[in-house]
């Protein structure tokens, strides 16, 4: 299941202490909990917040940045209040390539260049910017979360 933190599945199944297997306890057996910098967001945090500590799994994987500076302290402290552990904390991934903004906004589309990428936030959006690339000239690769899996794939 691959969904926005506000839609994610929580709950296990009978999770109650009488069932005869431990396996029955969670509804996942791994799950990946990505951006959880988000936490301390203001808007979204809540959102995050329920996932972790309602999520049903066996092992959750947290991903994200390492800031603010007491994210980590305070996932250490949640695991440990939910009487969970918390392992490798410390390991920090290189960005394999880098990241570059701008310095100024840009004036249009037809500014972008080859190897440039173009985040919009709806459908109708990534379909709009798709067709007036094309017009422009480029060959955008298009991946948004309701395309079937081999579409994404040959994106």
């Amino acid at each position: 299941v691959a969904c926005t933190v506000e839609m994610a599945p929580l709950g296990g199944r009978g999770n109650d202490d009488s069932s005869d297997s431990d396996a029955a306890r969670w509804a996942w057996e791994v799950a990946v909990l990505d951006e959880i910098q988000l936490l301390t967001d203001q808007a979204r945090g809540t959102a995050w917040t329920r996932a972790l500590l309602g999520t049903q799994v066996r092992v959750l994987n947290l991903c994200g940045a390492a800031e603010p500076s007491g994210l980590v302290p305070l996932l250490a402290q949640l695991a440990e209040c939910c009487g969970d552990v918390m392992e490798g904390a410390s390991e920090v991934k290189k960005r394999l390539v880098p990241l570059n903004l701008e310095e100024r906004v840009l004036s249009g589309l037809g500014e972008l260049r080859p190897g440039d990428c173009l985040v919009c936030f709806s459908r109708r959006d990534v379909l709009l910017a798709k067709a007036e690339l094309e017009q422009l000239g480029f060959r955008p690769c298009v991946v948004y979360g309701s395309l079937p899996p081999e579409v994404r794939s040959e994106q």
